[in-house]
């Protein structure tokens, strides 16, 4: 028992404010993607783009990269099918233009047909593998992985992989990480080749949750893989607290309970402080957690009011934007740790959320912001 002691103290890790800003050198913005805090557009915005760009191009304008902001507003707004259709129009008049493939597989994975999806991406693919940094290439393969996970013709049971990160020594479990890792052919023994591939990974990864639904559980798991795949040069908070939003937007009380152990899995080697040797608890890094989500909640508040008051005096939503947010925002530097006041912390937080909710509430009432974006 002793030597069992002995060898998880050696192997783990401390947790202070050096380790948070180790862990987001390394994996730059991942908390900014995971907590919401980046750049992306209302529901507002998107129903703006489409009144826009249709009357655009009832004017006569031309060019399919009006159609491709209409097809993205309607897909933003949950309406793939337009979007489809719009990008089979496109398709016609030019079969290999990659933007176009790339769409339409974009927009059939998100209606749910993985496999048509998947040869859309991989037609794009082969007319140009390095577009997007490389993000097609992953989304290809994480479409992959979902289905060797799927159930049946149709089902994709949370989470995809229920088994935790192994640790040092363990053979890794048969996850998003393990499925690539064997189909880029990364040699384990190699820690050079890993470590760059896993970094190109959540790059792509983060890029994914950028420009598609950041909310996705499946997105925010196979972030956490990646994140976890490297046992010395990990990120086991940013992994956690991508494994607490995957919980928080699953849907389903079994699988939150499942993601729920997999973030505490995460943490079980990642000690609080100097001189401790037990496990940081979700329940510890979910405090400063939640100053985070309140911290980006504030921020995409103001966003979304800020578009909806452009919207509402007539003004072109897009330069307004890109004059007011012409730089990517960051969670608060400076802040201090979770641990002198956790329960401070955590009360402040549901203040300033509950905040938030009033304030959504009272711009709906005053006709500035739409009622179902005030929810």
């Amino acid at each position: 028992m002793a030597g069992a002691v002995h060898a998880a103290a050696v192997s783990a890790c401390l947790w202070d404010r050096d380790t948070r800003l180790m862990e987001r050198q390394r994996f730059p913005s991942v908390l900014e993607v995971v907590s919401g805090k980046f750049l992306r557009h209302s529901d507002a915005y998107y129903r703006w783009r489409v009144a826009d760009r249709t009357a655009r191009i009832a004017r006569g304008e031309v060019g399919p990269e009006l159609v491709d902001d209409l097809a993205v507003a309607h897909s933003k707004l949950g309406e793939d099918e337009r979007a489809i259709a719009l990008m089979e129009g496109l398709l016609e008049q030019d079969p290999r233009r990659y933007e176009t493939l790339a769409n339409l597989g974009t927009f059939h994975v998100h209606a749910g047909n993985l496999e048509v999806g998947a040869g859309f991406i991989q037609q794009a693919l082969n007319i140009n593998p390095e577009a997007h940094f490389g993000r097609e290439v992953f989304q290809l393969l994480l479409v992959q992985y979902v289905l060797t996970k799927r159930a049946d013709a149709s089902e994709v049971r949370l989470p995809l992989c229920a088994a935790p990160a192994s640790h040092l020594g363990a053979p890794p479990p048969p996850n998003f990480w393990a499925f690539l890792a064997a189909r880029l052919e990364v040699d384990p023994a190699a820690s050079e080749d890993q470590t760059a591939a896993i970094g190109e990974a959540v790059i792509g990864l983060a890029g994914m949750i950028r420009f598609g639904n950041h909310a996705s559980p499946i997105l925010h798991e196979a972030l956490s893989d990646l994140l976890l795949a490297d046992f010395q040069q990990d990120a086991k908070g940013l992994a956690a607290r991508a494994l607490l939003r995957a919980a928080d937007s699953c849907g389903d009380a079994e699988a939150a309970a499942a993601y729920r152990e997999k973030a505490r899995m995460a943490l079980s080697l990642q000690t609080p402080e100097s001189g401790e040797s037990r496990g940081l608890t979700v329940e510890e890094l979910e405090a400063q957690f939640a100053i985070e989500l309140a911290e980006a909640e504030a921020w995409w508040s103001e966003l979304r009011l800020n578009e909806a008051q452009w919207i509402a005096s007539g003004l072109d939503v897009d330069a307004s934007f890109a004059e007011v947010y012409y730089a990517e925002p960051t969670i608060g530097a400076g802040s201090r740790p979770w641990r002198r006041a956790p329960i401070l912390y955590g009360l402040g937080a549901a203040l300033i959320a509950a905040g938030l909710f009033l304030g959504r509430r009272q711009a709906a009432a005053s006709g500035v912001l739409p009622p179902d974006e005030a929810a």
